[in-house]
């Protein structure tokens, strides 16, 4: 259940700048706009804010690294020695983990049982023989056999909780891939982090990920673009562009990762019931929730849920909106929106 890497074409930045170093854009007597970008979980970061004049710039750069570095450490597949590999390998039995992990494993256990299972950090069996981002290899349609073995160790009630940091592997080849919710948690932990550095009005975005805080600098609200569905991927237009405030936003979508084979269109979306990739028309879902996390895990679920059924789940949760993009026969593409969803600016 990965999404691209890129899926939001961002309104207020026409040009990216991916280097590491901070970069101040402006000052005044009170705060410095710095911008800092760089590399993390096999795409970019940005970061826009206004840091007071009391926090060292060059520190607050180090910490941004240290808490991406360490997210990395507790939940990326591609690190043999992260917890979530450990995790991985590991027979049934108990595993003492950090308390992001466990906070992130705990907010995936709700968001399998909301979802009724549309999402489910356990599809990483099926990601594997689809040969999804499994590193030096191309991605192949599975024998039915092979998707019916996989998903059978699919399935996230076959991990437990305990006190004490404790996660339960109740079945041996059962795996967690987070891909679709850490980079969410990741977001929500660089804002924290700016908070506690007394910023009010900033900007995180990693890999398409995004959520704002307070204002841009010149006092206006924050723009963001969602991306047009292009499966050439040579465009990069926004289809239609939104205003936050204090919120997050994160996009699914089938049109920047798939294959095709004999004619056949094959996403990287899974339906962990089905073991196979969806194909309901959905092509692109935009969520906009108070935790990026949320909005991250949310995005991918609906792509699976479809548009009727996305809609209604949405319409349950408090301050939770969203958009989902679907291609008619006639190759149009209609939008489905919840009421609360913010307007079109653009």
């Amino acid at each position: 259940m990965r999404k691209s890497v890129w899926k939001i074409f961002f309104g207020i930045f026409l040009v990216v700048l991916f280097t590491q170093a901070p970069i101040v854009t402006s000052a005044s007597t009170e705060a410095q706009n710095i911008i800092f970008s760089g590399s993390t979980m096999g795409t970019t970061y940005r970061i826009q804010a206004q840091i007071p004049r009391s926090v060292d710039v060059s520190q607050l750069a180090k910490e941004i690294d240290v808490c991406l570095e360490k997210i990395n450490t507790q939940m990326s597949t591609f690190r043999s020695e992260s917890e979530i590999s450990r995790f991985n390998r590991m027979l049934t039995g108990s595993m003492t983990v950090s308390d992001d992990f466990y906070t992130v494993m705990k907010a995936s256990k709700q968001l399998y049982k909301i979802t009724d299972g549309a999402w489910d950090g356990t599809v990483y069996p099926l990601m594997k023989i689809w040969n999804f981002f499994i590193k030096g290899e191309t991605p192949k349609v599975p024998s039915d056999k092979e998707i019916k073995t996989a998903i059978q160790n699919v399935g996230f009630d076959n991990i437990g909780f305990a006190e004490k940091n404790q996660l339960i592997k109740k079945k041996e080849k059962v795996q967690v891939d987070l891909a679709s919710i850490a980079k969410g948690y990741g977001v929500d932990q660089l804002m924290a982090l700016l908070k506690q550095k007394g910023v009010i009005n900033g900007f995180v975005e990693i890999g398409g990920e995004v959520l704002v805080s307070g204002t841009k600098p010149d006092g206006s609200l924050w723009k963001v673009g969602i991306m047009q569905p292009d499966e050439s991927g040579s465009q990069k237009k926004a289809y239609r562009t939104i205003e936050l405030k204090n919120q997050a936003i994160a996009t699914s979508g089938t049109y920047q990762n798939f294959f095709k084979k004999n004619g056949v269109t094959y996403s990287h979306i899974i339906d962990p019931k089905t073991g196979r990739p969806v194909q309901n028309g959905v092509v692109s879902v935009s969520v906009v929730a108070p935790t990026c996390m949320e909005a991250d895990g949310l995005a991918t679920a609906l792509m699976v849920m479809g548009a009727s059924k996305g809609i209604e789940l949405i319409k349950t949760l408090p301050n939770v909106s969203c958009c989902i993009l679907v291609i008619q026969p006639d190759g149009k593409i209609r939008s489905y929106r919840t009421a609360s969803f913010p307007k079109w600016v653009l």
